[in-house]
């Protein structure tokens, strides 16, 4: 066998140019069938791909060669585990740890793979196991961040990330996490949340760039008015939230105006991607390949506006933007922050989640120019498998009861506080707790505990772990009389959710987007005096309302009817409102005056 060969199909996986390490494997796989070391490559360059049964079928033939070894076993329990086979990837993990105990990268590998399974207790224990082993170890600072995060504990996500920044005052990655927490924290200010996302741009930035190479610059664009190519980059072109605010987009838009590019960086397609699909130019999955190869493809494929979805988020794409490709590039969407790249200029919000003066001036936290899309940034589709609205339990004579399925994550200690005196403020009243991190009976657990140390006993709270599908969860609304939205990160799937259901939201406002869609989503359907501007006008707010059985009454029979013919459903008017925000950029970045513009801090699309 010819190791220096192996050596380089292994650095064109790292580099993310699979197409050309495939061949070099496949000729090695052909001289040498029962070889571990290429079953074992061959095995990662299938999962950088996304492709996890062959992954894990050539990984299972590299333990076969190699069964002392913990290595191989590492890596196929990392596909096991990218493959949702949790209880496996586990066992397979716990295997070659006792192989080799003293691996902080093995503790590490086994912490990401349990966060996955939301068993985050067990993974902060894998994480301290390594941390006792490396102390600095960036990798497992960076996890113990993400999991604690996850956990509910932004504060403590917060000490490990500085901690790590510390010893590693380059990593991007520890930034990003470290902006992401704030979000969550309510004790962060949307200053400090800012400072971090910046810090990200710029090192990710730094690091994209740092290897010499780069597309060149761009001619002048030109032709105002033509039809225009517009890229989507997203990791979730499939049955996720973000999806559900483009179904309206993708359906409404001219295509003799506009066309739509998109590039997936998602390892599994379902009916949602076959949507996306059949409505764009152009349809690229971009899973393993490197930032400057996507670049090099999506300037091919000559895109005049690029969009980034996802911000710093999981499987995101953003560093590619670094690289230029198109002429105008902007966020969207699928961040609640700025996200600092020098090379996006603009980021398309509405004027209640990012005001232009009043209450604060929100330019001020964003290194783009904000693009406001008035009367609001989001436009919502509804599941086809959403239930009827039925009574909820005020309706059938049973106790109130408030609900909260927003993400384990946005409950933070502070908050429950706040939620108690709710629940004290509306005598005989229940709280349910719904999200995907209460499957574990640990998580579950640890809530009680800490609704407890705040005053909410168990008899009167429910937690809930997901349902087995779609329409289960949504019916599930059925038991809940009103919803409770988190606070400093409001939810935006969930709130939408609720009011189709006929549950009405409560929300607080605070400064920073993040804290504000709620109000944006509100007052699209006409509900602003939901949404209040204090801790103790928030427990009056809801107080008040628990008490009004009539207009309970009447927005359980109405909401839904009310939001299908509010802005927030208007799908045709958002595509319109998109539409010439788009051409607004274009129009400027050809050097033409573009009327969607109002001359202040940042553009705005009226």
């Amino acid at each position: 066998m010819s190791e220096r060969e192996l050596n380089q199909a292994l650095a064109m996986i790292d580099a993310g140019r699979l197409d050309e390490a495939r061949p070099i494997l496949q000729a090695l796989l052909k001289k040498h069938p029962g070889n571990g070391a290429i079953s074992n490559t061959m095995g990662i360059w299938h999962a950088q791909k996304g492709e996890f049964e062959q992954a894990i079928f050539f990984a299972r033939r590299a333990v076969e060669a190699f069964p002392g070894v913990a290595d191989p076993r590492l890596n196929l329990a990392q596909m096991l585990s990218y493959h949702a086979k949790h209880a496996e990837a586990a066992a397979e993990f716990e295997a070659a740890l006792a192989m080799d105990p003293n691996n902080p990268s093995a503790w590490h590998r086994y912490a990401a793979a349990l966060a996955r399974a939301y068993r985050y207790a067990d993974a902060d224990k894998a994480c301290a196991r390594g941390l006792a082993l490396a102390p600095a170890d960036h990798n497992l600072l960076v996890e113990q961040g993400h999991i604690r995060v996850m956990r509910g504990r932004a504060d403590k996500a917060i000490e490990s990330l500085l901690a790590c920044l510390r010893h590693h005052p380059r990593s991007h990655q520890a930034a990003r996490l470290l902006a992401f927490a704030g979000t969550y924290d309510a004790r962060t200010t949307p200053e400090q949340a800012f400072h971090a996302v910046r810090l990200t741009g710029e090192l990710l930035t730094a690091e994209i760039l740092r290897a010499g190479q780069t597309l060149p610059p761009h001619a002048p664009p030109s032709n105002p008015d033509r039809r225009l190519r517009v890229g989507f980059v997203s990791p979730d072109f499939r049955e996720h939230a973000v999806a559900r605010f483009l179904v309206g987009l993708f359906t409404h838009t001219d295509p003799t105006r506009i066309e739509w590019c998109a590039y997936a960086n998602s390892l599994h397609d379902d009916a949602m991607t076959a949507f996306f699909r059949a409505r764009c130019a152009v349809f690229r999955k971009i899973t393993g390949q490197g930032a400057l190869q996507i670049a090099r493809v999506i300037r091919a494929d000559s895109v005049d506006v690029l969009i980034d979805l996802a911000g710093h988020t999981a499987h995101s794409a953003i560093g590619l933007f670094a690289h230029r490709p198109a002429p105008v590039q902007a966020t969207y969407l699928g961040y609640p922050l700025s996200v600092g790249m020098p090379s996006i200029t603009h980021r398309l919000v509405d004027s209640t989640t990012d005001p232009a003066g009043d209450p604060y001036d929100a330019q001020t936290l964003a290194t783009e120019r904000l693009v406001r899309m008035d009367p609001c940034f989001l436009c919502y589709t509804p599941d086809a498998a959403a239930p009827e609205v039925v009574p909820g339990p005020r309706g059938r004579n049973e106790p109130l009861t408030f609900g909260s399925f927003n993400g384990y994550q946005k409950i933070g200690d502070e908050w429950l506080a706040v939620w108690a005196r709710v629940l004290n403020a509306v005598p005989g009243s229940r709280l349910l707790i719904k999200n995907y991190g209460l499957n574990q009976p640990e998580a579950r657990a640890d809530l009680a505990l800490r609704l407890e140390r705040v005053g909410i006993g168990a008899n009167r709270v429910t937690l809930s772990g997901p349902l087995a599908d779609q329409r289960s969860h949504l019916a599930a609304y059925g038991d809940v009389d009103i919803a409770l939205d988190t606070f400093p990160y409001h939810g935006t799937t969930t709130t939408c959710e609720a009011l189709f259901m006929g549950v009405p939201v409560l929300t607080l406002a605070g400064r920073g987007h993040a804290s504000r869609v709620g109000l944006s989503l509100l007052s699209a359907v006409g509900l602003p005096d939901l949404c209040a501007s204090n801790i103790d006008g928030y427990v009056t707010t809801v107080a008040a309302l628990a008490q009004d059985a009539d207009r309970l009454n009447h927005l359980r029979a109405t909401l839904r009817t009310q939001m299908q013919g509010s802005v927030l459903m208007d799908a045709p008017g958002f595509a319109a409102r998109f539409e010439r925000a788009i051409r607004g950029l274009w129009r400027e970045a050809c050097g033409v005056a573009s009327p969607v513009f109002t001359p202040g801090d940042g553009p705005v699309a009226n």
